[in-house]
């Protein structure tokens, strides 16, 4: 059976409609609310308040987690805008610079199970470079909470790399990673795909130098090895969409959605299940990613 001329067009244009890259101006966004992401970051507040913040941060922390949560069970993926206050996103940066000739150009796993096949750098496929900062994410044994949480110090996996810092506290990568820890942790008793979540992986810092650079379309776990959330902060103030582009590109089912590296947007999704990619990028793209 086939279609006539007319419906057959009528068919094909639907298609690419449903397939036509949306990019809302604005995602989830507590912008309106003054305050709210202060319960996410380090508690500042002095003894004799501090139960009382602890119980105002408890809430924004809640009111957070159910936007988000609420989100990701009906997509497999959400967006929150200004998670991360700018002051935050550019000590990061500043700290991120200090390992600029440190970076290493990124790999892509080629096998069909996590144990075997090889990494390799194939930089038309994937043109990023990474640095792996390690620290605060031991799994709990059984039978001791398996809450996510952040403990020690956020530091360079490399030692060589850590022996060369002229510092040795990295206190804004360990608030961003914090936030993310405790966001991620409100989240498990409210999306049902997070509740068994225990632990989370290094933090991956990845830049993209522009010259049109990408990582093709693909899936983060495709060999079952125990990933289920992907979670990245982009660090990219004054991003120009027109002039830079280098959108992250959801396609989950019918829906394609582009996000665009933003200074303190937060993205997430299901690492199994939805399909991305990083477009061609034309200016420096920093992202801090984290895997659950």
């Amino acid at each position: 059976q086939f279609l006539d001329a007319d419906t057959g067009a009528a068919a094909v244009a639907a298609a690419a409609a449903a397939l036509e890259p949306v990019a809302p101006d604005e995602f989830i966004s507590f912008a309106s609310t003054p305050g709210i992401m202060d319960g996410l970051l380090k508690d500042k507040s002095k003894n004799a308040k501090k139960k009382a913040a602890k119980k105002t941060n408890k809430k924004k922390v809640g009111m957070i987690a159910d936007a988000v949560g609420e989100h990701l069970d009906a997509h497999g993926w959400a967006v929150c805008d200004n998670f991360l206050p700018l002051d935050i996103v550019r000590r990061v940066r500043i700290e991120a610079e200090i390992f600029r000739d440190c970076y290493e150009h990124s790999e892509i796993w080629v096998g069909k199970a996590a144990d075997v096949g090889a990494h390799l750098q194939v930089p038309s496929v994937r043109g990023d470079k990474v640095l792996w900062m390690c620290g605060g994410h031991r799994a709990a044994p059984e039978g001791v909470t398996r809450m996510v949480s952040t403990k020690g110090e956020i530091e360079p996996c490399k030692l060589d790399i850590k022996a060369e810092a002229p510092m040795r506290k990295f206190s804004a990568m360990k608030e961003l990673v914090e936030a993310i820890d405790k966001l991620v942790d409100e989240m498990k008793g409210r999306v049902k795909r997070l509740g068994g979540i225990y632990e989370r992986s290094d933090a991956m810092l990845a830049v993209f130098p522009g010259e049109g650079a990408r990582f093709a379309r693909h899936i983060d776990n495709t060999t079952s090895d125990g990933r289920r959330l992907t979670v990245l902060v982009y660090l990219n103030p004054d991003w120009d969409r027109a002039r830079d582009q280098g959108a992250l590109r959801l396609t989950p089912g019918q829906e394609t959605v582009d996000v665009f590296p933003e200074a303190g947007r937060l993205a997430m999704f299901y690492s199994a299940d939805v399909p991305h990619e990083v477009m061609p990028t034309f200016g420096q793209r920093n992202a801090v990613t984290v895997w659950y």
